[in-house]
């Protein structure tokens, strides 16, 4: 079964938003567990360190990761729909 390109990639950029969303909101209304959490998740001390969260940053963050989840679900669809192609 092939993958629609278009649709899939709409899935991915929707997706990403909603997350980036998520975290910005958790980021906003718990800025220090979610700067622990951070830090647990990259391995890294961040109590050093203070988020920077303003309105535009999260419009451009929103827009570059939204872009980058479409171009990778978009290059993914390609390969997976190429190798199904070799086998039919």
């Amino acid at each position: 079964m092939k993958l629609h390109t278009v649709k899939f990639t709409i899935a991915a950029i929707v997706t990403t938003a909603i997350i980036w969303s998520v975290c910005s909101l958790l980021v906003f209304s718990l800025p220090q567990l979610t700067m622990m959490y951070s830090g647990d998740m990259m391995h890294m001390n961040t109590q050093e360190l203070m988020w920077s969260l303003t309105f535009a940053g999260f419009i451009r963050g929103l827009v570059i990761w939204s872009v980058f989840a479409g171009v990778g679900a978009w290059i993914f669809v390609a390969i997976y729909n190429s190798l199904l192609s070799g086998k039919e």
